[in-house]
């Protein structure tokens, strides 16, 4: 009788133990994500949004920032990128959108430069995530990440792909920062 309870106790711990990692995978297939949930995404992956509504649309937007804690600029700060993340092919209610675009943009403080564009050609051919793109009149280069969920994708993918975001915006700006020093 002992050794049966035990191996019920054992049983039982397996399974609390098997059913508290649940919550951390997100096996639900979704073709669209809600305001509150695209905010819980980005709050899972660090990125602390602010969310907003498109007076026009209704759509999500979220605006953040994301601090890189492990390359700090001169000054010895954080350095910060502002991205914003909208939503795209969105209805219902509550509104639901079965894209996303995150973007975000880097202040060049001067003229685009052939290197620049060179800078946003090697991104483009080599980057599986995000496209650059050049916003010469605004003397701007940013970096794009679409997300689309038509047809149905876990939330685990959602999860995931948002949680990379981070590491492109750091990517990119590394990019950027290496040519401009020359390297």
């Amino acid at each position: 009788m002992t050794v049966m309870l035990r191996a019920i106790s054992i049983l039982v711990a397996g399974a609390a133990l098997s059913l508290s990692g649940a919550h951390a995978q997100d096996r639900n297939v979704r073709d669209a994500i809600t305001a509150k949930q695209l905010e819980d995404v980005l709050s899972n992956a660090g990125l602390n949004p602010t969310m907003l509504r498109d007076k026009t649309t209704g759509a999500p937007v979220a605006t953040g920032k994301f601090y890189d804690n492990a390359n700090r600029s001169i000054l010895d700060q954080p350095k910060e990128t502002v991205f914003a993340v909208r939503g795209m092919d969105c209805s219902g209610i509550p509104v639901s959108c079965g894209q996303l675009v995150l973007y975000a943009t880097f202040n060049l403080d001067r003229e685009v430069t052939e290197q620049d564009f060179r800078v946003v050609n090697e991104w483009n051919d080599t980057s599986m995530f995000g496209r650059a793109f050049v916003l010469e009149e605004k003397q701007k280069i940013g970096v794009d990440f679409r997300l689309d969920m038509i047809g149905g994708v876990t939330g685990d993918h959602v999860n995931g792909r948002i949680g990379r975001w981070p590491e492109v915006l750091k990517e990119f700006r590394e990019k950027l920062e290496a040519a401009q020093d020359g390297s």
